[in-house]
Protein backbone atom coordinates (compact mmCIF):
# COMPACT_ATOMS: atom_id res chain seq x y z
CA UNK A 1 0.00 0.00 0.00
CA UNK A 2 1.61 3.22 -1.16
CA UNK A 3 1.95 6.50 0.71
CA UNK A 4 -0.25 8.09 -1.92
CA UNK A 5 -2.99 5.55 -1.27
CA UNK A 6 -2.87 6.21 2.45
CA UNK A 7 -3.02 9.95 1.85
CA UNK A 8 -5.95 9.66 -0.53
CA UNK A 9 -7.81 7.26 1.76
CA UNK A 10 -7.50 9.61 4.72
CA UNK A 11 -8.68 12.60 2.71
CA UNK A 12 -11.52 10.61 1.19
CA UNK A 13 -12.89 9.57 4.56
CA UNK A 14 -12.72 13.15 5.82
CA UNK A 15 -14.77 14.29 2.85
CA UNK A 16 -17.31 11.46 3.04
CA UNK A 17 -17.88 12.13 6.74
CA UNK A 18 -18.34 15.81 5.88
CA UNK A 19 -20.91 14.81 3.28
CA UNK A 20 -22.87 12.75 5.80
CA UNK A 21 -23.16 15.79 8.08
CA UNK A 22 -24.25 18.06 5.25
CA UNK A 23 -26.76 18.17 2.44
CA UNK A 24 -26.03 14.73 1.06
CA UNK A 25 -28.38 13.15 3.57
CA UNK A 26 -31.00 15.94 3.53
CA UNK A 27 -33.83 13.98 1.89
CA UNK A 28 -33.40 11.17 4.42
CA UNK A 29 -34.65 13.35 7.27
CA UNK A 30 -38.02 12.67 8.83
CA UNK A 31 -41.09 14.85 8.31
CA UNK A 32 -40.84 18.04 10.30
CA UNK A 33 -43.59 20.28 11.67
CA UNK A 34 -44.27 23.11 9.24
CA UNK A 35 -45.41 26.52 10.40
CA UNK A 36 -48.67 27.80 8.97
CA UNK A 37 -47.25 31.29 8.73
CA UNK A 38 -46.53 32.73 5.32
CA UNK A 39 -43.13 31.84 3.93
CA UNK A 40 -40.32 34.25 4.70
CA UNK A 41 -37.42 33.81 2.28
CA UNK A 42 -34.59 34.90 4.59
CA UNK A 43 -35.98 33.16 7.66
CA UNK A 44 -36.74 30.00 5.73
CA UNK A 45 -33.27 30.01 4.22
CA UNK A 46 -31.43 30.00 7.54
CA UNK A 47 -33.80 27.46 9.08
CA UNK A 48 -33.39 25.18 6.08
CA UNK A 49 -29.61 25.54 6.16
CA UNK A 50 -29.60 24.52 9.82
CA UNK A 51 -31.91 21.61 9.01
CA UNK A 52 -29.59 20.38 6.26
CA UNK A 53 -26.49 20.39 8.45
CA UNK A 54 -28.24 18.71 11.39
CA UNK A 55 -29.89 15.97 9.34
CA UNK A 56 -27.75 13.13 10.82
CA UNK A 57 -29.18 13.86 14.27
CA UNK A 58 -32.64 12.88 12.98
CA UNK A 59 -31.69 9.82 10.92
CA UNK A 60 -32.85 6.37 11.95
CA UNK A 61 -30.94 3.10 11.55
CA UNK A 62 -32.31 2.40 8.08
CA UNK A 63 -31.41 5.86 6.85
CA UNK A 64 -27.90 5.55 8.28
CA UNK A 65 -27.52 2.24 6.48
CA UNK A 66 -28.54 3.83 3.19
CA UNK A 67 -26.18 6.77 3.77
CA UNK A 68 -23.34 4.39 4.66
CA UNK A 69 -23.96 2.45 1.45
CA UNK A 70 -23.74 5.64 -0.57
CA UNK A 71 -20.56 6.71 1.23
CA UNK A 72 -18.98 3.30 0.59
CA UNK A 73 -19.85 3.57 -3.10
CA UNK A 74 -18.32 7.03 -3.32
CA UNK A 75 -15.21 5.83 -1.52
CA UNK A 76 -14.81 2.96 -4.00
CA UNK A 77 -15.20 5.33 -6.96
CA UNK A 78 -12.57 7.63 -5.43
CA UNK A 79 -10.09 4.76 -5.33
CA UNK A 80 -10.72 4.16 -9.06
CA UNK A 81 -11.04 7.78 -10.19
CA UNK A 82 -7.76 7.90 -12.10
CA UNK A 83 -8.75 4.75 -14.02
CA UNK A 84 -12.23 6.08 -14.78
CA UNK A 85 -10.75 9.39 -15.88
CA UNK A 86 -8.37 7.72 -18.34
CA UNK A 87 -11.18 5.53 -19.70
CA UNK A 88 -13.44 8.53 -20.25
CA UNK A 89 -10.65 10.50 -21.92
CA UNK A 90 -9.86 7.51 -24.18
CA UNK A 91 -13.51 7.32 -25.20
CA UNK A 92 -13.49 11.06 -25.82
CA UNK A 93 -10.44 10.72 -28.06
CA UNK A 94 -12.10 7.97 -30.08
CA UNK A 95 -15.28 10.03 -30.46
CA UNK A 96 -14.44 13.63 -31.42
CA UNK A 97 -18.10 14.66 -31.26
CA UNK A 98 -17.86 14.47 -27.46
CA UNK A 99 -15.26 17.21 -27.48
CA UNK A 100 -17.45 19.24 -29.82
CA UNK A 101 -20.53 19.29 -27.59
CA UNK A 102 -18.90 19.07 -24.16
CA UNK A 103 -17.93 22.78 -23.86
CA UNK A 104 -21.52 23.77 -24.62
CA UNK A 105 -23.22 21.27 -22.32
CA UNK A 106 -20.99 22.17 -19.39
CA UNK A 107 -22.28 25.75 -19.51
CA UNK A 108 -25.67 24.54 -18.28
CA UNK A 109 -24.15 24.20 -14.82
CA UNK A 110 -22.64 27.68 -14.79
CA UNK A 111 -24.23 30.63 -12.96
CA UNK A 112 -26.31 32.23 -15.73
CA UNK A 113 -28.49 29.34 -16.92
CA UNK A 114 -29.53 27.82 -13.54
CA UNK A 115 -30.18 31.16 -11.83
CA UNK A 116 -31.78 32.55 -14.98
CA UNK A 117 -34.11 29.54 -15.11
CA UNK A 118 -35.20 30.07 -11.52
CA UNK A 119 -35.79 33.75 -12.26
CA UNK A 120 -37.86 32.98 -15.36
CA UNK A 121 -40.10 30.57 -13.44
CA UNK A 122 -40.69 33.20 -10.75
CA UNK A 123 -41.40 35.92 -13.33
CA UNK A 124 -43.79 33.69 -15.29
CA UNK A 125 -45.60 32.83 -12.07
CA UNK A 126 -46.07 36.50 -11.27
CA UNK A 127 -47.11 37.54 -14.77
CA UNK A 128 -49.52 34.68 -15.40
CA UNK A 129 -50.74 34.29 -11.80
CA UNK A 130 -49.38 30.75 -11.62
CA UNK A 131 -48.54 29.84 -7.98
CA UNK A 132 -46.74 26.63 -8.95
CA UNK A 133 -44.40 28.41 -11.37
CA UNK A 134 -43.76 31.14 -8.80
CA UNK A 135 -42.99 28.58 -6.10
CA UNK A 136 -40.73 26.71 -8.51
CA UNK A 137 -38.71 29.86 -9.05
CA UNK A 138 -38.36 30.56 -5.32
CA UNK A 139 -37.55 26.94 -4.49
CA UNK A 140 -35.08 26.82 -7.36
CA UNK A 141 -33.23 29.86 -6.04
CA UNK A 142 -33.16 28.44 -2.53
CA UNK A 143 -31.87 25.10 -3.81
CA UNK A 144 -29.12 26.79 -5.78
CA UNK A 145 -27.96 28.78 -2.77
CA UNK A 146 -28.06 25.84 -0.37
CA UNK A 147 -26.29 23.50 -2.78
CA UNK A 148 -23.65 26.15 -3.36
CA UNK A 149 -22.99 26.61 0.36
CA UNK A 150 -22.75 22.89 1.09
CA UNK A 151 -20.47 22.37 -1.89
CA UNK A 152 -18.12 25.16 -0.89
CA UNK A 153 -17.78 23.92 2.69
CA UNK A 154 -16.82 20.44 1.48
CA UNK A 155 -14.45 21.87 -1.15
CA UNK A 156 -12.62 23.81 1.53
CA UNK A 157 -12.31 20.70 3.70
CA UNK A 158 -11.25 18.29 0.97
CA UNK A 159 -8.61 20.27 -0.95
CA UNK A 160 -8.58 17.91 -3.95
CA UNK A 161 -6.82 18.91 -7.15
CA UNK A 162 -8.61 18.99 -10.47
CA UNK A 163 -7.55 16.48 -13.17
CA UNK A 164 -6.23 19.30 -15.35
CA UNK A 165 -3.88 20.50 -12.62
CA UNK A 166 -1.69 17.39 -12.37
CA UNK A 167 -2.30 15.72 -15.72
CA UNK A 168 -4.76 13.15 -14.43
CA UNK A 169 -2.96 12.42 -11.14
CA UNK A 170 -5.22 12.52 -8.09
CA UNK A 171 -4.04 14.28 -4.92
CA UNK A 172 -5.81 15.41 -1.76
CA UNK A 173 -4.58 18.15 0.57
CA UNK A 174 -7.45 18.09 3.04
CA UNK A 175 -8.18 21.03 5.35
CA UNK A 176 -4.56 22.17 4.97
CA UNK A 177 -5.62 23.67 1.66
CA UNK A 178 -8.41 25.72 3.27
CA UNK A 179 -6.53 29.03 2.98
CA UNK A 180 -3.92 28.02 0.40
CA UNK A 181 -6.63 28.02 -2.26
CA UNK A 182 -6.71 31.82 -1.98
CA UNK A 183 -2.96 32.32 -2.45
CA UNK A 184 -2.06 29.46 -4.83
CA UNK A 185 -3.56 27.98 -7.98
CA UNK A 186 -7.22 27.32 -7.11
CA UNK A 187 -7.28 24.23 -9.33
CA UNK A 188 -5.01 22.48 -6.83
CA UNK A 189 -7.66 22.49 -4.09
CA UNK A 190 -11.07 22.90 -5.73
CA UNK A 191 -12.24 19.60 -7.25
CA UNK A 192 -14.36 17.78 -4.69
CA UNK A 193 -17.31 17.97 -5.09
CA UNK A 194 -18.38 19.43 -8.44
CA UNK A 195 -20.10 22.77 -7.97
CA UNK A 196 -21.45 22.86 -11.52
CA UNK A 197 -23.03 19.44 -11.02
CA UNK A 198 -24.56 20.35 -7.66
CA UNK A 199 -25.94 23.52 -9.24
CA UNK A 200 -27.61 21.92 -12.26
CA UNK A 201 -28.93 18.98 -10.22
CA UNK A 202 -30.49 21.25 -7.60
CA UNK A 203 -32.54 23.29 -10.07
CA UNK A 204 -33.29 20.22 -12.22
CA UNK A 205 -34.62 18.32 -9.19
CA UNK A 206 -36.88 21.19 -8.13
CA UNK A 207 -38.41 21.48 -11.61
CA UNK A 208 -38.66 17.71 -12.09
CA UNK A 209 -40.40 17.23 -8.72
CA UNK A 210 -42.74 20.19 -9.13
CA UNK A 211 -43.88 18.96 -12.56
CA UNK A 212 -43.50 15.22 -12.09
CA UNK A 213 -47.01 14.57 -13.46
CA UNK A 214 -45.60 15.36 -16.92
CA UNK A 215 -43.23 12.43 -17.49
CA UNK A 216 -41.14 14.30 -20.05
CA UNK A 217 -40.19 17.01 -17.53
CA UNK A 218 -38.26 14.78 -15.08
CA UNK A 219 -36.81 12.85 -18.02
CA UNK A 220 -35.52 16.02 -19.66
CA UNK A 221 -34.28 17.60 -16.44
CA UNK A 222 -32.36 14.59 -15.18
CA UNK A 223 -30.95 13.77 -18.62
CA UNK A 224 -29.60 17.28 -19.01
CA UNK A 225 -28.25 17.29 -15.44
CA UNK A 226 -26.47 13.97 -16.02
CA UNK A 227 -24.92 15.15 -19.27
CA UNK A 228 -23.83 18.39 -17.64
CA UNK A 229 -22.16 16.48 -14.81
CA UNK A 230 -20.32 14.12 -17.14
CA UNK A 231 -19.11 17.08 -19.17
CA UNK A 232 -17.15 18.22 -16.14
CA UNK A 233 -15.02 15.09 -16.55
CA UNK A 234 -14.59 15.45 -20.31
CA UNK A 235 -13.62 19.09 -19.72
CA UNK A 236 -10.88 17.94 -17.27
CA UNK A 237 -12.43 19.91 -14.42
CA UNK A 238 -13.54 17.04 -12.18
CA UNK A 239 -13.16 13.40 -11.30
CA UNK A 240 -16.13 11.05 -11.58
CA UNK A 241 -16.61 10.92 -7.79
CA UNK A 242 -16.75 14.74 -7.72
CA UNK A 243 -19.68 14.55 -10.12
CA UNK A 244 -21.50 11.80 -8.19
CA UNK A 245 -21.31 13.69 -4.90
CA UNK A 246 -22.24 16.98 -6.55
CA UNK A 247 -25.32 15.33 -8.07
CA UNK A 248 -26.26 13.84 -4.69
CA UNK A 249 -26.02 17.24 -3.00
CA UNK A 250 -28.14 18.95 -5.64
CA UNK A 251 -30.73 16.17 -5.71
CA UNK A 252 -30.95 15.97 -1.91
CA UNK A 253 -31.37 19.70 -1.40
CA UNK A 254 -33.91 20.02 -4.20
CA UNK A 255 -36.04 17.15 -2.92
CA UNK A 256 -35.98 18.40 0.65
CA UNK A 257 -37.10 21.92 -0.28
CA UNK A 258 -39.93 20.81 -2.56
CA UNK A 259 -41.27 18.30 -0.03
CA UNK A 260 -41.10 20.89 2.73
CA UNK A 261 -43.03 23.33 0.55
CA UNK A 262 -45.68 20.70 -0.15
CA UNK A 263 -46.10 20.08 3.57
CA UNK A 264 -46.47 23.81 4.15
CA UNK A 265 -49.33 23.99 1.66
CA UNK A 266 -50.91 20.89 3.18
CA UNK A 267 -50.80 22.56 6.61
CA UNK A 268 -52.88 25.44 5.28
CA UNK A 269 -55.76 23.10 4.39
CA UNK A 270 -58.11 22.70 7.35
CA UNK A 271 -61.02 20.27 7.62
CA UNK A 272 -63.83 20.26 10.16
CA UNK A 273 -66.93 18.05 10.56
CA UNK A 274 -70.33 19.61 9.96
CA UNK A 275 -73.52 18.20 11.45
CA UNK A 276 -77.06 19.46 11.47
CA UNK A 277 -80.65 18.62 10.56
CA UNK A 278 -79.89 14.91 10.60
CA UNK A 279 -77.05 15.15 8.10
CA UNK A 280 -73.29 14.97 8.29
CA UNK A 281 -70.77 16.88 6.22
CA UNK A 282 -67.24 18.18 6.02
CA UNK A 283 -66.07 21.75 5.61
CA UNK A 284 -62.73 22.59 4.01
CA UNK A 285 -60.86 25.87 4.39
CA UNK A 286 -57.61 26.86 2.72
CA UNK A 287 -55.47 29.81 3.82
CA UNK A 288 -54.17 31.75 0.80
Amino acid sequence: MTDKWLKNRTAAWIVILSLLTAGGAAPLAGVETVSEQKADFAGDFFRDEAHIWTTPARMNAGQWLLAAGFAATVFWVITRDEVFYRDIKDAQERNPWISDISPHITKTGAFVIPYGTAGLFWLAGKLFHDPKARDTGVLGLQALLHAGLVTQVIKHLSGRNRPEYAGGVDNWYGPSGFFKRYTNDLRKYDAFPSGHTATIWSIATVIATQYKSHFWVPLSCYTLATMSGLSRVTEDKHWLSDVIVGAAIGFSVGKYLVHKNQRRHAAKLQAAPLAGNGSLGLTLAYEW
